[in-house]
């Protein structure tokens, strides 16, 4: 007997089978592969917040447990869907910095994932663990109003 999975069809972010679900619990794009888990934790402090210290250019510092040593990236997602990844950043006691060059001012953003890799290139990674708290931070880059 044939499953009528085949002609079933599929919705905006999901599945015909329901097997394609990463570690987080929301459905993987197609042409993003399943990523193993790591140790790595992340919990954001209140108060963690996109800063400009340059020119196209936005910095994000967040505490990261069991990375030391270690390179991450962090994937924002706009509340639109859009997503935009930092460069990779070295873990130092339990802190990382990471860049981004493509944020939108007074957009809101939240954390899709956090790629944790032994490699400064960023191969092989694997994902790290995601506080609720963390999943439901939301990230507002607003330009400073104030004069020198």
């Amino acid at each position: 007997m044939e499953s009528g999975s085949a002609t079933t069809p599929k919705t905006q972010g999901s599945t015909t089978d329901g097997s394609t679900t990463n570690s987080s619990g929301k459905t993987a794009d197609a042409a993003t592969p399943k990523l193993e888990e790591s140790d790595a934790y992340v919990d954001i402090y209140p108060g963690t917040s996109l800063s400009k210290p340059a020119a196209d250019k936005w910095t994000l510092n967040i505490p990261i447990q069991k990375a030391n040593d270690k390179f991450v990236q962090v994937v924002l997602k706009e509340k639109d869907g859009e997503k935009v990844a930092s460069t990779f950043g070295k873990v130092y006691s339990n802190y990382v910095a990471v860049d981004f060059n493509a944020i939108k001012t007074d957009k809101e953003y939240t954390v899709e994932m956090i790629k944790i890799s032994d490699n400064k290139d960023g191969t092989n990674p694997k994902l790290a663990k995601l506080s609720d708290k963390t999943k439901a931070y939301k990230f507002v880059y607003r330009e400073s109003n104030s004069s020198f």
